[in-house]
């Protein structure tokens, strides 16, 4: 146990507070973890996963692709076959703005993605416009098929320098 402490000045009086607290995963970056896991072809384990409904939607998108999830609080283990399914499930890919993230990783891994225009929040204007530039900028070719993207990459990804023009956590 550390030597920290606070001390809270109140009607009450001076009181100090000790102990520990754990500090929970941020989801922003579980999201992009779990995405990555597309990459191995065995098995990742994931821990200090917080327990909410993008991670779980993550989840579902994962599974729709053939992984399998073992859940436990707070840690999943991703268990993903030799070759995975390419198309993202529709409704939970347009529940969450964050299944963005999977096809990168896919696109990467298997050479062609085809994926919804992700949902969510409508909390200002975020476009994908700069997932589409990146990977045409690396070799990919991307068409769009009713309400579906769909991205090849014929000879693979290549490595390539890219600027975003606006800021993104993504």
């Amino acid at each position: 146990m550390s030597e920290h402490f606070f001390k809270i000045q109140g009607l009450a009086g001076e009181k100090k507070l000790q102990g520990e607290i754990s500090v929970g995963g941020a989801k922003n970056a579980a999201l992009k973890v779990m995405a990555s896991a597309l990459l191995f072809t065995d098995h990742v384990e994931i821990t200090n996963i917080p327990e909410i409904e993008d991670v779980a939607r993550i989840g579902e998108l994962l599974e729709g692709l053939g992984a399998k999830i073992e859940s436990s609080k707070n840690k999943r283990k991703i268990i993903l076959p030799e070759k995975l399914k390419t198309d993202l499930l529709h409704e939970p890919a347009q529940a969450t703005r964050s299944s963005i993230v999977l096809t990168g990783p896919l696109l990467a891994r298997m050479g062609r993605v085809s994926f919804p225009n992700p949902g969510g929040c409508n909390f200002g204007n975020r476009p994908i416009d700069l997932f589409l530039e990146g990977f045409r900028k690396m070799g990919a070719v991307i068409k769009e098929e009713g309400e579906s993207y769909v991205a090849t990459a014929p000879n693979g990804l290549i490595g390539t320098e890219f600027f975003f023009k606006v800021q993104s956590h993504t």
